[in-house]
């Protein structure tokens, strides 16, 4: 639990540099198995790590974001050099 009240601390911070007013948001999540998602298909995450602010749904594999603000998205990929991956991240369902 200290790596998450690190975060929250993290997070805090830099809403308060950007002059953001909201309660902190973030989550980490991983897939714990080799996995298989098809065409256009959303990513459900079955290891979440940390879910501040409870944004992030499981049931789904959307982030839903409660204000505005901005929003850094990041996420690591790794294949097998015989296997192509592709992937596009969307907003609203738009690339």
């Amino acid at each position: 639990m200290v790596a998450h009240d690190l975060l929250f601390k993290i997070i805090v911070y830099l809403n308060d540099l950007a002059g953001q007013k909201g309660p902190a948001v973030a989550f980490t999540a991983l897939v714990s198995n080799d996995t298989y998602v098809g065409s256009k298909a959303v990513v459900k995450y079955d290891g979440i790590l940390s879910n501040i602010g409870g944004a992030y749904h499981p049931s789904t594999g959307t982030f839903t974001a409660p204000f505005k603000g901005v929003y850094s998205i990041s996420c690591s990929l790794l294949s097998n050099q015989s296997n192509s991956v592709h992937l596009q991240i969307t907003k609203n369902g738009q690339k």
